[in-house]
């Protein structure tokens, strides 16, 4: 897993999904959020990175807030082109998705808790802001 830091983009996985986002648009975001959502017992980890940076964008969407970063600015871009409201069924669909992640059977939940990483905690809180962001 290459991961450099707890954010939502602050890996491989989830800063190549985002340059999916201009050419896929909100496609590549339900099929993101819906293959998080019908994962089974095991969620690979990198669809789990994935899941999170769907969802942060949602999030983006809905709440016009972000951290700037230089691993999400294909999002940050494609974002700052988008215009109406967010649907409440994409929003608590992409809150389902991160709560997938941190279900049991999470790849991506089991590497940050076998890591004994002390970023590990921050990530957990990272993703708990964003479920009560899509929440609201």
């Amino acid at each position: 897993m290459g991961t450099w830091g707890t954010g939502p983009f602050d890996n491989d996985a989830a800063a190549d999904w985002g340059y999916g986002l201009a050419d896929g648009g909100l496609h590549h975001i339900l099929v993101t959020l819906n293959a998080a959502a019908d994962a089974g017992d095991f969620f690979d980890a990198d669809e789990g990175a994935e899941a999170v940076a769907a969802a942060e964008a949602v999030a983006r969407l809905r709440d016009g807030a972000w951290d700037e970063s230089a691993h999400s600015a294909a999002v940050d871009e494609w974002i700052s082109q988008q215009t109406g409201e967010v649907p409440a069924d994409l929003a608590a669909l992409a809150a389902l998705a991160v709560r997938r992640v941190l279900a049991p059977g999470s790849e991506l939940l089991d590497l940050w808790e076998e890591a004994s990483d002390p970023d590990a905690d921050n990530w957990r809180r990272t993703l708990d802001d964003l479920v009560g962001r899509l929440d609201i």
